[in-house]
């Protein structure tokens, strides 16, 4: 009879209109399927209600991304820029530029340090110090300062016939693989010429007023 009313009286309703019309208390228990069909919508609606949250979280975590990714890119452009401004800076000036790890491998060296130390970059560039120049190549050992990290502040050296001037930097910011010591080098062979010249100009000066 239930059945037959609905399809009299309901033809035209929706599939869940139909149904919320029934009553049917099947032998095994009561059941109403208006109230099963009540909690069914309103495990619906959750159900919506969860995906338009997922959906709001997930444009903001992708509009989060989106400027994480611009950021990025940003700071990777001025760090090239900046890289590029450091390389120009070590190949053009006169002051020589020895840079090595904690563990005593050569990281780079400029065009001034290759030109006084006379090696090339091929030649050091991911070897050890100690296999390209003798212990007391620097004034101190290299070896003991990177194993204690002390270093004198400045050290004045003859080598290769040119008297150097070595000021040592020791790095430990960034990662292991940036840390280490840097050699700031000087050639001041020409200042020393200068300044004998200049004494024995100021000698013959007075010789030439005896």
């Amino acid at each position: 009879a239930a059945q037959r009313r609905v399809s009299g009286d309901a033809a035209g309703a929706s599939f869940l209109e139909q149904i919320l019309l029934l009553d049917v208390r099947p032998q095994t228990g009561q059941f109403h399927a208006k109230e099963a069909v009540f909690h069914l919508s309103r495990a619906l609606a959750i159900f919506s209600e969860k995906v338009e949250e997922l959906k709001a979280a997930y444009n903001k975590l992708q509009e989060k991304w989106t400027n994480i990714n611009e950021e990025l890119e940003k700071k990777m452009d001025e760090l090239h820029k900046l890289a590029h401004f450091a390389d120009a800076v070590s190949k053009n000036i006169s002051q020589g530029i020895l840079a090595m790890q904690l563990d005593g491998t050569i990281h780079a060296i400029n065009e001034a340090a290759q030109k006084i130390l006379k090696v090339s970059a091929e030649e050091t560039v991911g070897k050890k110090m100690d296999a390209i120049f003798p212990p007391d190549a620097f004034g101190f050992s290299i070896k003991e300062a990177l194993a204690f990290g002390l270093a004198p502040k400045m050290v004045y050296k003859t080598y290769l016939e040119k008297l150097l001037e070595i000021s040592p930097l020791f790095l430990y910011e960034g990662s292991k693989s940036q840390q280490g010591l840097i050699l700031l080098i000087k050639d001041l062979s020409e200042i020393k010429q200068l300044q004998l010249a200049l004494d024995r100009n100021e000698r013959m000066h007075k010789l030439g007023q005896m």
